[in-house]
């Protein structure tokens, strides 16, 4: 009778634990605020342009902030995408690291102090800085911030760490 309550406990734990798991994820524009862009960018922020992605075995989720003033090629901008993964993350920043070298980025190096591991990539794209902060938490949770328009690299850095922080709290 014990082993029968057992197995019946196992079987509904394996049919409901899954979709309970789900239901906890967040998406981007829950874990970042426009003051939170604001903030980072230094200019007030239009609304939010927020997008649903999945990729291979995950899920994703991005949120966008741009700047108001300034065109759109030359504005100050910031995005967070969130990513869960059905597939380990531990030890990918080797990796992540080699993707954001082989795109071209430039003074890639991996930053202390945000989740399990970071990396930070910087470029300039039609003459406007940019730069991604990719982080790994856990197994399973990845955050990229991209901000542009900051020019002072250690700025940005800076501002995109206190972003992932910020989102990590919450995850």
């Amino acid at each position: 009778m014990k082993s029968r309550q057992l197995s019946l406990f196992a079987l509904s734990l394996s049919l409901f634990l899954p979709a309970t798991l789900h239901a906890a994820r967040k998406d981007a524009c829950s874990l970042i605020a426009s003051s939170d862009a604001q903030a980072a960018l230094g200019e007030p922020v239009g609304p939010s342009k927020e997008e649903n992605r999945s990729y291979g075995k995950g899920e994703a989720t991005s949120c966008q902030y741009r700047s108001t003033l300034g065109s759109a090629l030359r504005g100050k901008s910031v995005s967070l995408e969130v990513r869960y993964s059905d597939d380990d993350l531990t030890g990918s920043a080797k990796g992540i690291a080699e993707s954001l070298q082989s795109a071209g980025f430039k003074d890639v190096h991996l930053v202390a102090g945000a989740g399990s591991a970071a990396v930070w990539g910087s470029n300039s794209i039609l003459g406007r800085t940019q730069g991604e902060l990719t982080v790994i938490q856990g197994k399973s949770v990845m955050l990229i911030i991209i901000i542009s328009g900051i020019p002072d690299e250690a700025d940005a850095i800076s501002k995109a760490k206190a972003m992932a922080l910020k989102a990590l709290a919450s995850v």
